[in-house]
């Protein structure tokens, strides 16, 4: 067999066996749409700025361990919808959809997500606001056959995967996320809610996927620091962003920091100046570390205007700690947008 028909069926040996790994695309460009994580969540572009953004787009693309033919990319592109921001009387709502589309090889996953939010304030707290959210999915789980190479090509498996080729199914999210006005955040999801059996079978091929219940923990805060007044995102000479994701999948052995566990997780920290740019670092339980950097532009109107950004970001991740997994580097690219 090729050498690219070897890397597919490595590829298509760890879709069979699923339920042993995460099966949610990874990305540390999470922080670029929370919805992502967690449908309560309201896009991180409300901690940042001094006034509410109304509507708000997200894109990003990811090609993972770079040089290796058939390594994974993700693509995806969001639209959050936010009218009014919580008072203490009355609450508020965001309306969000997302596309995105995973591809491994000869494998891809194209999903679409539509999310609804509620918040509003806990009692007489100014400031201290729960949302609760709910996300209903559509996926497409497609094997490619024409991008499959065999030796030989009267091959029987051939038409064993050619039945199993295409997978619909849906899913929904369940999140709930406490916010502390735009400083600290703690919230837990359940991404996939539903446990899903799509399978497949054909004389000697066995394919199928289980898509089980996954379960999400997020959390970071804003610190604001420096000679300008903290209240006025807009004037801060500095703002120290640090954020955690941990990820929990039952029955599931991940090879991270703790080797058999049915957990993983990230840490990050971003240090913003002025507004105007960013850099940051993180390490993840899959011995993964990450540099970035980001900049963002803003035009006005007027000077009540809420402020229209564009923010760019570049994040480039390397092995550190396990040879076992250091398969290849990664980079992220992402684009943001932040309007009326």
């Amino acid at each position: 067999m090729k050498t690219r028909l070897t890397c597919c069926l490595l590829l298509l040996l760890a879709v069979c066996t699923a339920g042993l790994a995460q099966q949610t695309p990874y990305a540390s460009f999470y922080r670029a749409n929370w919805q992502m994580v967690n449908p309560a969540a309201i896009d991180r572009s409300h901690y940042l700025t001094k006034h509410h953004n109304t509507l708000v787009f997200n894109s990003a693309f990811r090609q993972q361990w770079i040089g290796v033919e058939g390594a994974p990319r993700t693509y995806f592109a969001s639209v959050e919808w936010c009218p009014e921001q919580e008072t203490k009387y009355m609450p508020g709502m965001k309306l969000g959809g997302t596309l995105i589309r995973d591809r491994t090889d000869a494998i891809s996953t194209t999903s679409f997500l539509a999310n609804y939010g509620y918040f509003f304030h806990l009692g007489r707290s100014q400031g201290h606001v729960l949302h609760l959210g709910l996300s209903g999915r559509i996926n497409q789980y497609h094997i490619d056959v024409d991008a499959l190479r065999f030796k030989h090509d009267n091959d029987p498996v051939i038409n064993g995967i050619a039945a199993q080729s295409n997978y619909l199914y849906g899913d929904v999210a369940l999140g709930m996320l406490y916010r502390v006005g735009q400083h600290f955040y703690a919230g837990v999801s359940i991404p996939s809610a539903l446990k899903v059996n799509i399978s497949g079978q054909n004389e000697g091929l066995n394919l199928a996927k289980e898509i089980r219940q996954h379960y999400f923990a997020m959390t970071g805060g804003f610190i604001p620091f420096g000679p300008e007044n903290p209240l006025d995102r807009d004037k801060l000479l500095y703002m120290f962003e640090p954020s955690f994701w941990f990820r929990y999948v039952p029955g599931v052995e991940y090879s991270t920091l703790f080797n058999g566990a049915p957990f993983s997780f990230d840490a990050n920290v971003r240090v913003h100046y002025q507004n105007k740019f960013w850099v940051g670092g993180g390490y993840g339980s899959n011995h993964n570390a990450q540099v970035e950097a980001g900049v963002a532009f803003r035009w006005d109107n007027h000077p009540n205007d809420v402020g229209t950004r564009l923010q760019a970001g570049l994040a480039y991740s390397f092995p550190a700690g396990n040879k076992l997994l250091a398969i290849g580097h990664s980079f992220e690219l992402t684009l943001s947008y932040w309007g009326l």
